[in-house]
């Protein structure tokens, strides 16, 4: 995020309101990984693993391939990060989702939750946020030179 502080985008004296959560908490993309025998499963069957995440998530979601690894629950595996519609947490399709995963055989590594900040934001208001909530200055990134 470039640093914006001195920049004024709003009108009417509308100032920067915050982190608050405006809207529902919602999921906008996941990191799943399937394990190699049921990618060999999908070959035998002649299917794809997208074939597998496209019955798991259905329409509306695109899916990427990052990586193939290691686990130390379940052996080698492929990485797919999984960019979603918004959807929320207590909306029941998420649950159905969670439920396909499990009979798919799709693990879960972790989600995204976003959260929403009124108005225009600047770095420093971020940094103070974050310090605020026990994040450590050495957690946080100073990469304003790499944008």
């Amino acid at each position: 995020m470039p640093d914006i502080s001195d920049a004024r985008y709003t009108s009417n004296g509308i100032e920067q309101q915050g982190f608050v959560q405006q809207f529902d908490i919602f999921m906008d993309s996941c990191v799943v990984e399937i394990p190699e025998s049921c990618i060999l499963m999908d070959q035998i069957h002649n299917t794809t693993p997208f074939d597998r995440l496209h019955r798991v998530f259905g329409d509306g979601y695109r899916f990427k391939y990052i990586r193939c690894m290691t686990s130390v629950r379940n052996g080698k595996v492929s990485v797919y990060k999984v960019s979603a519609l918004n959807v929320a947490i207590a909306d029941p399709t998420l649950t159905d989702i969670f439920l396909r995963m499990h009979q798919e055989h799709v693990l879960l590594l972790n989600y995204d939750i976003p959260k929403d900040c009124l108005n225009i934001s600047s770095r420093a208001v971020i940094k103070e946020f974050l310090l605020d909530n026990g994040i450590s200055s050495n957690d946080i990134l100073d990469d304003e030179d790499e944008i």
